[in-house]
């Protein structure tokens, strides 16, 4: 479906869900397969796993899934994403303190 989008001028992003080391080690075929704009890691409060990922591909990366506090954010952040999606209301009110 990314390809699709792609192929019509819009901008795509992957969602990945990071469940396991098999679900990792098959970020580069998924990302060059579908070639996104940006990519989206799920769950976002991993951050060893997000600086993995950050030194594996190109993209800019989003966290999203579980960020349920500053930590969390703060810790994504410093792993190299570029961007956060939440529906926690806590987190979206620290974006002026974390930028």
């Amino acid at each position: 479906m990314l390809k699709a989008a792609r192929a019509e001028g819009f901008f795509c992003i992957h969602r990945l869900f990071i469940v396991d080391s098999i679900a990792f080690h098959n970020i580069d075929k998924q990302v060059a397969q579908s070639n996104p704009d940006c990519i989206e890691i799920l769950p976002g409060c991993m951050p060893k796993v997000l600086g993995w990922v950050t030194e594996k591909i190109r993209q800019p990366l989003i966290a999203g899934g579980l960020v349920c506090d500053e930590e969390d954010a703060r810790n994504a952040i410093n792993a190299g994403v570029v961007a956060l999606s939440t529906t926690n209301t806590g987190v979206w009110t620290l974006a002026k303190k974390l930028l």
